[in-house]
C-alpha cells in the first residue's frame, strides 16, 4: 500500500532542519507503529484464545487476521460515518 502526503514548502523546510530523509523517517514511523499495534493485538488474541480454548493461528499475519475475525480487534474504517 502506498500513501501520499502533501506538505507545504514551509513544512518541508521545517522538517529538513530536524529530519534527514523525510520519506525514510515517515516510512520507519509508520512501520514501527504497525509493529507496536500488531504486538498489542497479538497479546489480546493470545489471552482470548487461551481463555476460550481456541487454537492460535500461526504467524503474525494470520494472527492479526484471526483477531479481526474473532472481534478481538476491529477495523476502525468499518465504523466511519
Amino acid at each position: 500500500m502506498e500513501f501520499t502526503v502533501t506538505l507545504e514548502d514551509w513544512e518541508v523546510n521545517a522538517l529538513k532542519t530536524d529530519i534527514l530523509g523525510i520519506d525514510v523517517w515517515t516510512n520507519q514511523l509508520i512501520k514501527d507503529r504497525a509493529r507496536r499495534t500488531g504486538d498489542k493485538i497479538i497479546e489480546k488474541l493470545l489471552r482470548h484464545c487461551n481463555t476460550n480454548s481456541i487454537a492460535l493461528a500461526v504467524g503474525k499475519e494470520a494472527q492479526i487476521s484471526q483477531a479481526l475475525e474473532l472481534g478481538v480487534a476491529v477495523n476502525l474504517e468499518d465504523y466511519e460515518d
